[in-house]
């Protein structure tokens, strides 16, 4: 079966497979809904004193093509997995990535590139955890590793604004 689309437009270049995943991932994850973005009240990560931080997980598409039943079996796993988090009271907030793509050079041009790929960002998603440590075990638990994607932990945080300097004494 081929795998390509074969017209002129951007999303020729994504293989059918790969797009049908993305989609399927985001179908999953937003299947968590609206509950995705507020955690229960009664939460224990959330109590007083349980100070939390922003993480976020990167997932880079691996080189291993499902087949239409993997994809299905994955969604579900996906769901299951946010949902859980969601019941723990964790805050989610995934994010999947358009399909055209286009790198900008230092000389000032732009190249068009394939969106999916071996290694792409294909989707991120934001959560809450107490440390570094909780978030690579609550990503260890995502079934995506387990269809060929890896997962990229890494600590969020909000730029900084440049320091305003004190202005001269007169």
């Amino acid at each position: 079966m081929n795998d390509k689309q074969t017209s002129g437009s951007p999303s020729a270049w994504v293989p059918c497979s790969a797009r049908l995943a993305v989609a399927v991932l985001m179908l999953a994850l937003s299947g968590a809904g609206g509950n995705a973005q507020t955690a229960p009240a009664s939460s224990a990560i959330n109590q007083p004193g349980n100070q939390m931080k922003q993480f976020i997980f990167i997932f880079r598409q691996g080189k291993r093509l499902l087949s239409p039943e993997e994809q299905k079996q994955r969604a579900g796993e996906v769901r299951a997995w946010a949902l859980a988090q969601i019941k723990e009271g964790r805050k989610l907030d995934p994010r999947i990535l358009g399909g055209e793509c286009c790198h900008v050079t230092p000389d000032g041009g732009s190249t068009p590139t394939p969106p999916i790929s071996d290694g792409s960002v294909i989707a991120i998603t934001f959560l809450e955890a107490r440390d570094f440590s909780e978030a690579v075990a609550i990503a260890k638990t995502h079934p995506g590793p387990r269809y060929g994607v890896a997962v990229e932990v890494r600590e969020w945080s909000l730029p900084q604004p440049p320091a305003i300097p004190n202005p001269p004494k007169q």
